[in-house]
């Protein structure tokens, strides 16, 4: 007898570990489309822009401990419509129907996705990574959680991330990031920069435009910038190099102040008065 329940007991848990898997593809024509909008909930987002592609495709990986595939068709929600100019994917865990409630915290869907370069991208994300590339049009994100990567964006880019690093690389437009915590990373920006951030390490390298930083804590580095920087910095320290326009410090917490090869001014509320010939301040 106990080993019969032994036995069973085995079996549940080897079910609750593994749980359903399934995978489902979904494709839209884009013929009238011109922007296309993604809703999801928890699981990893990768996009890939297509030039001359005339489709979206949606492959999607849905992960739920714990039940079988016919039980995790009901907690699974995913689509895939036209409204108007607009396509509009929506991925989620739902609640049960039968009265208990599955709040989704373990499970997931995974989504990798195929879309025209040409139309614009908003995304409005749960949790999981995010991963986008080759877009010719704006993007705009909205993250809570997980780590963000952005590449070869055409236009302009909006990010508004709760926490998890951030990393973006040629952008032909004006990037503005607005960040709770993580490190981010930036560089090949053709365009103005704006970063309002609350922790985390600060790194910008090659921005044609202006830049402007408020950081809360953390280092920063900024280097290669054609236009003026402007900086207000709660702790950590600041590095600036090779900066074509004016350098300007607007508040300085806590941490060592630099800066190599100027083109314009230094402005510093530690300073007296400003280095304007100045090449290097320590």
């Amino acid at each position: 007898m106990y080993r019969i329940l032994s036995l069973f007991l085995i079996l549940m848990v080897t079910m609750n570990v593994w749980g359903a898997e399934i995978s489902k593809t979904l494709t839209l024509s884009t013929e009238g489309i011109t922007s296309f909008s993604v809703e999801a909930g928890s699981g990893n987002l990768e996009i890939q822009g297509v030039d001359k592609a005339d489709e979206i495709r949606v492959l999607a990986d849905i992960v739920i401990p714990g039940k079988d595939d016919e039980e995790a068709e009901k907690y699974a929600e995913i689509s895939l419509d036209k409204h108007g100019d607009a396509a509009i994917l929506t991925s989620q865990i739902v609640k049960s129907s039968g009265g208990g409630i599955f709040n989704g915290q373990n499970g997931y869907i995974h989504l990798k996705i195929t879309v025209p370069s040409r139309l614009t991208l908003d995304i409005d994300d749960g949790s999981g990574n995010i991963s986008i590339r080759s877009m010719a049009m704006d993007v705009t994100i909205d993250d809570s959680s997980g780590d963000i990567h952005v590449a070869d964006v055409g236009g302009n880019l909006v990010i508004d991330d709760n926490s998890g690093s951030l990393a973006v690389t040629s952008v032909n437009g004006n990037t503005l990031i607005d960040d709770g915590s993580g490190d981010i990373r930036v560089a090949n920006v053709t365009g103005e920069l704006h970063i309002n951030d609350g922790s985390g390490s600060i790194e910008i390298s090659k921005v044609t435009g202006n830049v402007e930083v408020e950081d809360g804590s953390g280092d920063l580095l900024c280097s290669g910038v054609e236009g003026n920087v402007e900086i207000e910095d709660g702790s950590g320290s600041i590095t600036v190099n090779e900066i074509g326009g004016d350098v300007i410090i607007n508040d300085d917490g806590s941490g060592d102040f630099n800066a190599n090869d100027i083109g314009g001014k230094v402005h510093h509320p530690d300073m007296d008065d400003e280095y304007e010939d100045s090449k290097k301040y320590y």
